[in-house]
């Protein structure tokens, strides 16, 4: 048989959902023969594959323990949760533009900060508010479905409620307390280690992929002539295998929060005319802006 371009459209049209994915083979099926659908199926589930930016032999990562920074985004919902835990956990935040992998993830994707000051909660809501005074909240709102199994495979029924989701929240970069932004680049995780990292999380070495925040040729070049002059976060991390992923790193109070009112890193680590990053610590917010392509310090607050 010969997969007609209206099946070609159907499925290149559903292929970020694995359930309408499973949906339209059902509807194949119904019209053609299930030895002849499976075959053109797998076809086009191979060229999205290809053409949707998802590598099949490489990994999707989180943090790593010789990272220099756990990336995790600052959301109203977060910060209100945070304020009445004395040890909160932060999830890790990959940025969108990393491209997608289907051969599993390596590093740790959570870290809770043991006794974490009052006032490094307040100053973080500060911050939030603050930049919500420009940057209007973003709310996702979809109708809630829950899957019941069915004659054909799951069956997706509505609950008639809806769920909120904010969709633009703040990166907040996660340093040790003597990272000094005047001194080092902003956005590069300065391991040089990782490689080794990502295969003792289950992947074949050959296959290790750099997952750089910042992704042009001198961000690359400063990451790798650096990486011995950065410490790793100062964070107490499992055993590292496959099985503790979801166990949370743990760090304490020597520790600082880079949060930036955007995700467009590369012109932070440019350092471009008009940018700005917000450091809190327990000690208090410092502002720092940009001049000549370099980050100086603005002003500070207790």
């Amino acid at each position: 048989m010969r997969c007609s371009a209206k099946l070609w459209g159907l499925t290149l049209g559903l292929w970020k959902s694995p359930r309408s994915l499973n949906l339209a083979q059902l509807m194949f099926e119904r019209r053609y023969g299930e030895t002849d659908v499976m075959r053109c199926f797998l076809s086009l589930l191979l060229l999205i594959l290809l053409l949707g930016g998802i590598r099949l032999d490489a990994h999707n990562s989180s943090f790593l323990p010789g990272d220099a920074f756990f990336h995790t985004v600052l959301t109203d919902e977060l910060l209100d949760q945070i304020m009445h835990e004395q040890n909160p956990v932060f999830s890790y935040s990959r940025p969108d533009f990393l491209p997608r992998s289907f051969c599993g993830n390596a590093g740790f994707s959570r870290l809770e900060f043991q006794d974490m000051p009052a006032t490094v909660k307040k100053h973080l809501r500060s911050v939030y508010d603050e930049f919500r005074e420009t940057i209007p909240l973003q709310i996702e709102i979809t109708d809630e479905v829950v899957f019941q199994e069915g004659e054909l495979g799951d069956v997706e029924i509505q609950t008639g409620r809806q769920s909120r989701r904010e969709i633009n929240g703040f990166s907040v970069f996660v340093v040790n307390s003597d990272f000094d932004l005047q001194k080092r680049r902003f956005g590069l995780k300065y391991n040089e280690d990782w490689a080794d990292e990502v295969a003792a999380f289950g992947h074949d070495r050959s296959h290790a992929q750099l997952e750089s925040f910042i992704r042009s040729p001198q961000g690359i070049a400063d990451d790798w002539r650096d990486s011995r002059l950065v410490p790793a976060l100062t964070a107490e991390c499992p055993a590292t295998t496959k099985n503790n992923m979801q166990i949370a790193v743990r760090v304490n109070r020597k520790f600082k929060f880079l949060v930036v009112p955007h995700s467009d890193f590369q012109r932070l680590f440019n350092a471009d005319d008009g940018e700005f990053i917000y450091e809190i610590a327990e000690t208090g917010v410092t502002r720092y802006t940009t001049r000549r392509n370099r980050w100086i310090r603005q002003q500070s607050t207790d």
